[in-house]
């Protein structure tokens, strides 16, 4: 062997020896070896779920990445007192002890040892005061009748809602339910008292528990006196009138004979102003039909009322349906009477406001007309701000601190030929109530501000804001056709005189309220008796340029010898019923044309207010003008935008504008109809909304009742809302419900007031359902204020 082939053979052999070694190495490496694994992360949001000292609180911490199992750890920082993070879980959890915010840091560690930290923050809120006890609120339960629906819920306070009721001992009576949530409901099976102790616990952790001893009696199917109060229902006072008791918890109108009455009227139960789809005249139809005419009608028409169940006679109605009415035809009755012989309780309508405006001659209890005042009373809101774009109604609203205006009432309910037959009637018992004032013409007193109307969009003006800016004088009125010798209106100037009493000084006034005027009064000046010119018999125009500029509008009123025969209407006419004419505000040029010449030597001049309203800088100036709306703001609705002490003050006097409008009119009525209930407007809200809590607040002092106008029950929070403002106290609801297209009036719309069904049976069901809901409609402090519903309105109308 040479050299090279033993060099050879020892390479190959170490070839060999060293793939043997690879080949054993490689069998012998882990099945299992990886490159070395990524860092774990926290997955977990740093803001964790707040907590509460003294309650239960868990939350968890997640990772992913990293080799599994994960120890936990804190990083650094403090956790909140009483909180204890679990290593080996992740888990924060424990009892907080103490409130505050809490910032720490979390560490992750893997199997492999690697880690990842994340900062977090906790709130812990401070520990919830303690519930008020259980109690059970309902101490006593409306009384039922055997045979009729019945419905009562049962109220608690205090404790942790959700509640639920039981019965704890006794029996209900047959035929009625205690839900778990205080519901008691169904059909009586038969009279009697029942005794039974009801249950209720609440939602706490601890659970407490009140129980309450109640009382429900179920009277026997109900017979009717001769009013339509239930003789099984007996109020705690037969009065001989009708009046209003609270019986346990639920309101009542008490029959003169002290038997509950609940009230179900209908409205304009009347032939007049009703025109079927075809223009023929109601009126002229009953003729047709019965034989003797209204008399006849009115006869019918109570026997067909009372047998669908109506048991009154509305406001607006005919005199001949009225219990009060005579007719030879008639039988006679016990009094020596031919007086209708179906007679049914009626409420009747007074509406100072606005006949007092219209002062047209009434028929008077001496058979004679005359009007009733010597100067009529002002639509205040016809001398509306031109910075006032809202709703304005037709008719206007009187000037409630006119004195007139009560006169007016007093005179009216005394003297006219209609209420004296009424006082003087034997069946005055069957009168329920007097309201006063269409709500057409108590536009302030309308739906407020504190619940959407139904439709919306009906939120009436605050009046104390239209107040504010209204005109302080008027000379005349051509809508209602009137000459004011008078011009001072004087709900603007009680508005003055509020607030003087109130600051005492004007500098007071405008501190509290952020404006600048210089005087409570108009900083203008009065112009009395500047000459136009001298009659001579002849002449009929007569023009003038007024010497002392610049005149304010409403103001100018033309006089013929010391007489007011005319005055300007804002918009720079002339208006008088033997005049007419022009007024220049900004030159001060007047033209007058006479219908028939001023005699000879007649003495023609006008009297004005300089500077005055619109132009001055006195409080009684103020018309809403831009330079104001800083502190007065735009919103005639919510005073969203007036100053803080504006708005008190406007809500303030609004009060003191009601109370005066009710309490006059509850003393004119009393003083003429002492044992009659005062009733208010025929509604107080409109548009399924009640009224601001100002005017509620001050129909609570006067009221017996009130009105409500709607088509439906009072939500809760609305019915609680009257409840806090007007008082624990009865009301009643007006129904509007259409149904055109099945009806004589198909061709027209359905109504754009109230529920618009299909058919006349939708229409009924739903009177049923409203009429039988709202005796089981209930505040939250338990009271059933509901005494009754009237319905819009006998006969259909397009």
């Amino acid at each position: 062997m040479t050299a090279r082939t033993s060099c050879l053979a020892r390479y190959l052999s170490l070839v060999a020896s060293l793939l043997s070694f690879s080949l054993v190495a490689g069998a012998r490496a882990p099945k299992n070896h990886s490159p070395r694994s990524s860092a774990p992360s926290i997955t977990t949001n740093s803001s964790l779920p707040g907590g509460q000292v003294a309650v239960g609180y868990t939350s968890s911490f997640s990772a992913s990445g990293g080799a599994t199992p994960y120890s936990w750890s804190l990083a650094s920082g403090s956790l909140a007192p009483g909180l204890i993070l679990s290593g080996s879980t992740g888990t924060l959890a424990g009892l907080p002890s103490q409130s505050g915010n809490f910032s720490f840091a979390i560490r992750v560690t893997d199997s492999s040892g690697q880690t990842a930290q994340r900062s977090f923050s906790l709130a812990i809120a401070p520990s919830a005061p303690a519930a008020a006890p259980l109690g059970i609120g309902t101490t006593s339960l409306p009384s039922a009748t055997s045979g009729q629906p019945y419905s009562a819920t049962l109220q608690a306070s205090g404790g942790t809602s959700p509640y639920s009721w039981s019965l704890a001992a006794g029996q209900l009576p047959a035929g009625l339910t205690l839900s778990a949530t205080g519901q008691l409901s169904g059909t009586p099976a038969s009279a009697g008292q029942s005794s039974f102790t009801v249950q209720v616990t609440d939602g706490s952790s601890l659970q407490q528990s009140a129980s309450a001893a109640l009382v429900l009696t179920v009277a026997a199917t109900a017979t009717l006196d001769q009013y339509g109060g239930r003789t099984n229902l007996k109020c705690a006072n037969a009065t001989g009138w009708f009046h209003t008791e609270k019986l346990n918890a639920r309101w009542r109108f008490c029959t003169p004979l002290g038997n509950a009455f609940f009230m179900s009227s209908v409205y304009n139960v009347t032939p007049l102003d009703q025109t079927d789809d075809r223009g023929n005249d109601y009126a002229t139809l009953i003729g047709k039909k019965y034989a003797g005419g209204e008399p006849v009608w009115a006869e019918a028409t109570d026997q067909r009322l009372q047998s669908w169940g109506f048991n009154t006679i509305g406001p607006y109605s005919s005199a001949y349906v009225l219990p009060t009415s005579t007719d030879s035809s008639y039988p006679v009755d016990s009094n020596g009477l031919h007086s209708i012989p179906t007679k049914l309780p009626f409420i009747l309508l007074a509406r100072p406001g606005y006949y007092a405006m219209e002062n047209n001659e009434v028929y008077l209890s001496n058979y004679t007309n005359a009007q009733l005042l010597a100067q009529p009373v002002k639509n205040m809101l016809y001398g509306a701000s031109p910075y006032y774009t809202g709703y304005t109604p037709y008719d206007g609203e009187a000037d409630y601190y006119d004195a007139n205006l009560y006169t007016w009432l007093q005179k009216d309910l005394s003297s006219e030929m209609f209420w004296t037959q009424i006082k003087n009637s034997p069946y005055l018992p069957y009168l329920v109530g007097i309201s006063t004032e269409d709500s057409d013409d108590t536009f302030g007193f309308g739906a407020g501000d504190a619940f959407a109307t139904s439709p919306a969009g009906h939120n009436s003006a605050n009046l104390a804001w239209l107040v504010a800016v209204v005109s302080p004088v008027q000379a005349a009125d051509s809508r209602y056709g009137h000459v004011y010798a008078d011009t001072t209106v004087y709900t603007k100037k009680a508005w003055r005189d509020y607030l003087a009493a109130k600051y005492g000084t004007i500098g007071a006034l405008d501190a509290a309220w952020g404006s600048n005027y210089t005087t409570f009064d108009s900083s203008g000046s009065s112009v009395a008796g500047e000459a136009v010119g001298t009659g001579d018999g002849s002449t009929t125009a007569f023009s003038h340029t007024i010497g002392r500029l610049a005149p304010s509008r409403y103001s100018v009123q033309v006089l013929v010898n010391g007489v007011a025969v005319g005055g300007d209407t804002g918009n720079g006419a002339l208006y008088g019923p033997q005049l007419s004419g022009t007024i220049n505000y900004t030159s001060g040029v007047l033209a007058i044309s006479f219908t028939a010449a001023p005699a000879l030597g007649a003495a023609i001049t006008v009297n004005f207010m300089q500077n005055g309203w619109g132009i001055g800088t006195g409080l009684l100036d103020e018309d809403g003008r831009l330079a104001d709306q800083g502190w007065l703001g735009t919103d005639a609705i919510s005073l969203s935008n007036a100053s803080a002490g504006v708005k008190a003050d406007m809500n303030g006097f609004l009060e003191q504008v009601a109370a005066e409008y009710f309490g006059q009119c509850r003393n004119q009525i009393k003083s003429v109809f002492p044992n009659i209930l005062y009733l208010g407007p025929t509604t107080l809200g409109t548009w399924s909304a009640p009224s601001r809590a100002a005017v509620l607040q001050a129909a609570g002092q006067y009221l017996d009742a009130m009105s409500l106008g709607g088509q439906a029950t009072l939500a809760p929070a609305m019915m609680d809302y009257v409840a806090q403002h007007f008082g624990d106290k009865p009301y009643f609801t007006g129904v509007y419900l259409t149904a055109n297209p099945d009806s004589a009036l198909n061709a027209y719309s359905q109504a754009s007031v109230g529920s618009t069904l299909g058919t006349q049976p939708a229409r009924g069901q739903a009177y049923y359902d409203l009429a039988s809901g709202i005796q089981t409609t209930a505040t939250s402090a338990g009271s059933y204020p509901y005494v009754g519903t009237i319905w819009w309105q006998y006969v259909d109308s397009w």
